[in-house]
């Protein structure tokens, strides 16, 4: 399966901002767009971390309060059209692979019934570097294991 991703040239500028604002500890926030159909989505928006947010250099903790307020905002705004995708964070002077938390980060998402996202987007950049990666989740029939798919990844 090979999952297109179109990405705004300013939702990974700002990325790559923000990334470089906290180093040298993590940072990130949530993904927003819509879905073009089953095998691409499209990221319009991206919200930073918040003012609660907790930075670590090996952890993140966005401010979810801040999160929910922003994503009903944007969905109202944007006439029900553009809603949460998944998350974006920093893994500073590293590399943008999936770490085990990351990977059950992923898996609570696609969990999480409110979220209503079984294919949730997990984008990582890796500052100072301008380097990133976005993959997204899904589950193998029939044992049900979870897969990590790396996507294509398109600017506009």
């Amino acid at each position: 399966m090979r999952y297109k991703i179109w990405i705004k040239r300013t939702v990974i500028d700002f990325v790559y901002e923000n990334g470089n604002r906290w180093l040298p500890k993590e940072t990130g926030g949530v993904i927003l767009g819509y879905r073009a159909n089953s095998l691409s989505m499209v990221i319009t928006d991206v919200i930073g971390p918040g003012s609660k947010a907790v930075h670590g250099h090996y952890n993140f903790h966005p401010d979810q309060v801040f999160h929910k307020k922003e994503i009903a905002r944007k969905y109202e705004e944007s006439g029900q059209r553009i809603t949460y995708l998944g998350d974006w964070h920093t893994h500073p002077n590293s590399y943008p692979y999936l770490s085990n938390q990351d990977k059950a980060t992923v898996r609570k998402i696609a969990a999480y019934k409110e979220a209503r996202l079984p294919n949730p987007i997990m984008l990582i950049a890796a500052p100072p570097k301008k380097e990133f990666k976005a993959w997204v989740y899904g589950v193998c029939r029939p044992n049900k294991s979870a897969i990590y798919y790396k996507a294509e990844v398109i600017f506009y």
